[in-house]
């Protein structure tokens, strides 16, 4: 999925989920809070968060990558809780 992209939710309806990572591919330090901003800050891009009117997100995805006891990437996946 990329960002902005729609899947189908478990009922089968359309919904937009944005891509949200942090780690070594984009040079953020790999927390789950930068993965989530890193997803927010593609929901602004693509219009769907806009000043002075908020939106929640539901995580329906959070993976993560871990090597010699450490994590290199987060990886989250969030939709508008509206959807």
């Amino acid at each position: 999925m990329s960002n902005g992209d729609e899947a189908l939710d478990s009922r089968g309806r359309r919904i937009q989920g944005f891509l949200g990572v942090a780690g070594e591919a984009n040079g953020m330090n790999p927390t789950l809070e930068n993965a989530l901003l890193n997803a927010a800050e593609q929901a602004v891009h693509h219009g769907s968060v806009v000043a002075g009117k908020p939106l929640y997100f539901d995580i329906v995805h959070m993976e993560a990558e871990i090597a010699n006891q450490h994590i290199r990437t987060y990886k989250v996946i969030v939709t508008p809780k509206d959807a």
